[in-house]
Parts: structure tokens; C-alpha cells; sequence
């Protein structure tokens, strides 16, 4: 029997652009300028793939250039489009999870969400009071070496205690 786990599941720029609801040639500009260059690579055949982690820092630089001030009132309006890419490829978000998007952060729970920028403290305390009440899984962050509340923290796909 296949290890399910062990498959990552890969999309081709058509899919990724279905997915995110962008032009194939709007996704194909970012890989030549190398925003993102797709991360699965087929062995047999050369043809490059992305994964779900792609897709979604995808979906993120999407909402980034499109809001170029960062603000928090214009990333609320493009948060429920990445909420829905979650929803489309159906993949749960975790019971606790912080997504970063350029100098802002979001910490969502199953009953919870908040945004605001990394740097304010006030902030970090509301992440500490929500992290307080459910069990601390960091989804990912963008950054390299980027410190975020809590003992779990994700670095490149990685996870590494802090």
C-alpha cells in the first residue's frame, strides 16, 4: 500500500493559476523575475511542479503586490481569498496557526482571527493569549530567520524550536 503522507501533491502553473485566480502568464512573469520558482521537481521528465506551500506564498506575493502599502484594512479585504485557497484544495488549517505576510501577521484559531503588524507588541501579546488557549502549531513563515511567538517556529518548511 502507497504512503499517502510520503506523495506531496504538485500543480502545474495551469492549476496554480485556476487555484489562485490569476493569468498563467501573470504566474510564469513571477518565475522568470524569480519571485517563485516551483519546488517538486519530476525526476523522470525535468517538469517542474509546485507544492501546497508554494501555492500559497504564491497566493501571499499575489496579495502583496497587489496591496503594496501592506496596510491592515486592504489585507483584510484579500485575507478570505486565501482563506478559500485553503477550502479549494482542501487542506485544514491547523488548530493554531500564524501566516506571514510581508510586515504583517495573522494568527488564526478555529474561533479566532486577528492581523496586525509584526513589530507591534500589543499584538504578539494577543498571539500569546491565543496560543495560551490551544496547542502551538506554527502553519509556516515567509521570512528566513524570522522569529515569531512561540517554541515552534517555521524557517524555510522547517520546523525548529526557539
Amino acid at each position: 500500500m502507497r504512503d499517502e503522507l510520503a506523495v506531496e501533491r504538485r500543480y502545474s502553473i495551469s492549476e496554480a493559476s485556476k487555484l489562485i485566480g490569476v493569468a498563467r502568464s501573470t504566474i510564469q512573469g513571477w518565475k522568470s523575475r524569480k519571485y517563485y520558482q516551483p519546488s517538486i521537481t519530476d525526476m523522470e521528465t525535468g517538469q517542474k511542479y509546485f507544492s501546497f506551500r508554494d501555492l500559497v506564498l504564491l497566493e501571499a506575493t499575489r496579495i502583496l503586490r497587489v496591496n503594496r502599502t501592506h496596510s491592515i484594512q486592504r489585507l483584510r479585504k484579500y485575507v478570505p481569498r486565501f482563506m478559500e485557497l485553503f477550502e479549494k484544495m482542501g487542506d485544514k488549517m491547523e488548530e493554531f496557526s500564524i501566516l506571514v505576510f510581508g510586515d504583517q501577521l495573522m494568527a488564526y484559531t478555529g474561533d479566532a482571527t486577528i492581523y496586525g503588524p509584526k513589530e507591534d507588541p500589543d499584538m504578539h501579546l494577543c498571539i500569546a493569549g491565543l496560543r495560551d488557549r490551544v496547542q502551538n502549531q506554527l502553519l509556516f513563515g515567509t521570512a528566513p530567520r524570522e522569529k515569531l511567538p512561540g517554541d515552534l517556529v517555521w524557517i524555510d518548511g522547517n520546523p525548529v524550536r526557539t
